[in-house]
């Protein structure tokens, strides 16, 4: 974990700076087609809104969901099947975003742990690099969390009248949930440190979440404890605003110009956290993990040649400069 703070402290504010600039480009560019499904929409909103006005303010949870559901229902179809093309577009596009938003973030972080720099053009580089990589890998996470849930849904009736089988199905479900959380998060860092394909970064992952448990979770609680004392201190820093100004008179501007400053400093800061839990994987990969998942990568390589006779051969080790080996 002090690795990843040193990183942080040298070369956090680059990938804050291009992360927060990608962010941004992300978001006026999927602006864009939001608010024209917003003008295409524009006589259903008012039934919208007062459909989310009582959702909020009446009891009842699931009947008010029914009906939200029904008016989106209704909006949809008086709009046609193109309105419903563009909403599937929308969200496409969104996923995307998203999807590139990550990978530029993972790349700068990968930079910084690897190479120890980070260039602030990295960001859109790898974010166009990795783009259909990491979404080919959650997909397929997708689908093998979809394959256990529905092993999980089917089993589950014939655990439901006895009390052990019941704690034994949920500690083995949890377990393999952990173990699904450590394969996803690692495979993600060795698609972005070792270049690999989908399938093999997607089969590595396994292998580390399996064969090397013990240090796989020790990262993931490492970066699940930094995510969390990140989130601490931008939380403190956004309460900043408002703690200072509601000892002034007018309490309702205080309250007014807290909240608009506090939030302003979440969505500024709130990237830290990221930054220091992707640092404490990356890191930790490197350190304690990569060694023993390629352990061909630190073989001598090995030249033969005859000796005078003509009949035996000796061997003779190649020098490291002379070394090519590969992962692929």
């Amino acid at each position: 974990m002090a690795e990843a703070f040193r990183l942080l402290n040298h070369h956090g504010m680059k990938i804050w700076v291009s992360t927060l600039f990608g962010g941004l480009v992300v978001t006026v560019l999927l602006l864009v087609p939001h608010l024209f499904m917003g003008m295409m929409l524009g006589s259903q909103l008012p039934s919208v809104e007062e459909t989310l006005k009582s959702l909020a303010s009446e009891p009842g949870m699931i009947p008010k969901l029914y009906a939200l559901a029904q008016t989106l229902t209704d909006a949809f179809a008086t709009g046609g099947s193109h309105l419903i093309g563009y909403a599937v577009l929308v969200v496409l596009l969104s996923l995307l975003g998203w999807t590139f938003f990550l990978a530029g973030l993972t790349s700068s972080v990968r930079d910084a742990a690897v190479h120890n720099k980070v260039m602030l053009g990295r960001f859109f580089s790898g974010g166009i690099r990795y783009l259909f990589p990491l979404l080919a890998l959650g997909l397929l996470y997708e689908l093998a969390a979809g394959v256990v849930g529905a092993l999980a849904a089917l089993t589950w009736p014939l655990v439901e009248g006895e009390f052990p089988f019941r704690i034994a199905w949920l500690v083995v479900i949890a377990f393999l949930s952990l173990i699904f959380l450590i394969a996803s998060s690692h495979s993600m860092v060795v698609l972005f440190s070792d270049h690999l394909g989908v399938l093999r970064s997607f089969a590595s992952g396994f292998k580390i979440a399996i064969l090397m448990f013990g240090r796989a979770f020790a990262s993931l609680l490492g970066a699940a404890f930094s995510a969390l004392l990140g989130m601490a201190l931008v939380l403190l820093l956004s309460l900043f605003p408002w703690i200072i100004l509601r000892f002034f008179e007018d309490g309702a501007v205080a309250m007014i110009v807290s909240s608009l400053f506090g939030g302003f400093l979440f969505l500024v800061l709130g990237l830290f956290p990221v930054i220091l839990s992707l640092g404490v994987l990356f890191r930790r990969y490197l350190i304690r993990i990569q060694d023993d998942l390629f352990p061909e990568d630190h073989l001598e390589a090995v030249m033969l040649q005859p000796d005078s006779s003509g009949d035996d051969w000796n061997t003779q080790e190649e020098h490291p400069s002379n070394q090519t080996l590969s992962r692929s």
